[in-house]
C-alpha cells in the first residue's frame, strides 16, 4: 500500500471522527431549539428567520382503516386488492376523523429558505 493511500485513509478516519462529533453537536443544538420553540415557530438571527421547528403530518391508510367505518374503506376500494388513498382521506376529512388518520412526526429543525 502506498504512502498516499495510507495518508488518505488516515485523513478520512480523522474527518469521519470530526463529522461524528459535529453531527452530535448539531443534534444537541437542534434539541435545544425543539424544546424552546413551538412547532411552526422560527428562530431569527439579526432579524432574519434562519430556522423553523417543523413537524410532518402524513395521511396513513393503516391508521384510517383503524378509525373509519368498514363501509368507508369499502366505498374507497378501487379493486379488491387496492384502496384509493385519496378517497379514504376525503371521507376521513368529511367525517371529521382526518387527525386520527395522520402520523405526526417528531418535531425537527429546518433551514428557512430566503
Amino acid at each position: 500500500m502506498s504512502a498516499n493511500v495510507e495518508q488518505a485513509a488516515k485523513e478520512l478516519l480523522r474527518l469521519q471522527a470530526e463529522l461524528e462529533a459535529l453531527e452530535a453537536r448539531i443534534k444537541e443544538q437542534k434539541a435545544i431549539l425543539i424544546d424552546a420553540v413551538e412547532v411552526g415557530g422560527t428562530v431569527e438571527i439579526d432579524g432574519a428567520p434562519m430556522f423553523r421547528v417543523a413537524q410532518k403530518k402524513d395521511f396513513r391508510l393503516d391508521l384510517a382503516e383503524q378509525v373509519l367505518p368498514a363501509e368507508v374503506i369499502t366505498a374507497a376500494t378501487v379493486t379488491v386488492e387496492q384502496v384509493d388513498k385519496a378517497k379514504v382521506k376525503a371521507y376521513a376529512e368529511a367525517l371529521g376523523l382526518l387527525d386520527s388518520c395522520l402520523k405526526v412526526s417528531e418535531p425537527f429543525v429546518t433551514a428557512v429558505r430566503r
